[in-house]
C-alpha cells in the first residue's frame, strides 16, 4: 500500500516529454499508444504496464495530456 501511494504521487507530479515527428497539422505520423507510453515510463524509473494506461485510442496530436493510470 505504501509503496503504490508513493508511486502515485510521484507520478501525478511527473511530466513525460515525448518528440516525435508530426505534419504542419501537428498530427503525429505514427499514434502514441499505451505501449510506448509504458516504455518512456519504464525508462524514467516507472514500472507501469501497458493495461494499467487508460487511453480511449492513441494519441495522435501533439499536445499536453494527462493520462489515466490504474493500481
Amino acid at each position: 500500500q505504501v509503496a503504490i501511494s508513493e508511486l502515485m504521487e510521484k507520478l501525478g507530479h511527473y511530466t513525460l516529454n515525448i518528440e516525435r515527428a508530426a505534419n504542419e497539422d501537428d498530427t503525429l505520423y505514427d499514434g502514441l499508444d499505451s505501449a510506448e507510453i509504458s516504455g518512456y515510463l519504464k525508462k524514467g524509473g516507472f514500472f507501469i504496464e501497458p493495461e494499467q494506461i487508460i487511453l480511449e485510442a492513441p494519441l495522435k496530436k501533439i499536445g499536453a495530456y494527462e493520462i489515466e493510470i490504474i493500481f
